[in-house]
């Protein structure tokens, strides 16, 4: 008869070791999720024409969540923002709705009629009184070049994960050695 001895301690010291990998695991996808967020929020406020940051909604609702356990170690990366595809992939030509002050095409061109502090206004300076005029006849302008051309895609996404998923191979294949 044989009879070993020690059996459970070397089980301990197995699963005690596997946790402490799926833990050194789990925290390199993490730190590639909190990176791919990052670059998506650095990609969105680069200068015109390559960033589409305007009220800062998009960019500040680009977060992670980690994956149901089911699917192992995974990390999602979004937002909600309704918006975001027709940044990242543009549009085909649509006439845009112009909207009013407080919405759509016209607020937009008003927003960007008025300087943020230290810079100059995109539209040049317009007296407030003219203002919603002529934000209305510069919004009809573009909504009539969007209907013609569309909008052009802004990628922030997509080049955020491909600059992740480099980072993680890279931290992956380090893990190894």
């Amino acid at each position: 008869m044989v009879k070993t001895q020690g059996l459970d301690k070397i089980e301990k010291e197995l699963a005690s070791f596997e946790k402490k990998a799926t833990q050194g695991l789990d925290q390199t996808v993490k730190t590639a999720a909190v990176l791919c967020v990052a670059q998506a929020k650095k990609n969105l406020s680069r200068p015109y024409p390559k960033g589409a940051r305007d009220t800062s909604q998009l960019h500040d609702n680009i977060t992670y969540e980690r994956g149901p356990q089911t699917e192992g170690i995974t990390y999602r990366v979004g937002t909600n923002v309704e918006h975001a595809p027709f940044i990242e992939f543009g549009t085909k030509p649509h006439f845009p709705p112009l909207g009013d002050e407080s919405k759509g095409l016209i607020r937009w061109v008003i927003r960007h009629m008025g300087a943020a502090k230290g810079k100059t206004p995109v539209f040049g300076k317009v007296k407030k009184a003219d203002r919603v005029d002529k934000a209305k006849s510069i919004a009809f302008a573009i909504a009539k070049k969007i209907a013609k051309y569309g909008t052009p895609p802004k990628p922030f996404l997509r080049p955020a994960f491909t600059e992740a998923k480099r980072k993680l191979i890279h931290d992956l294949e380090g893990m190894k050695k």
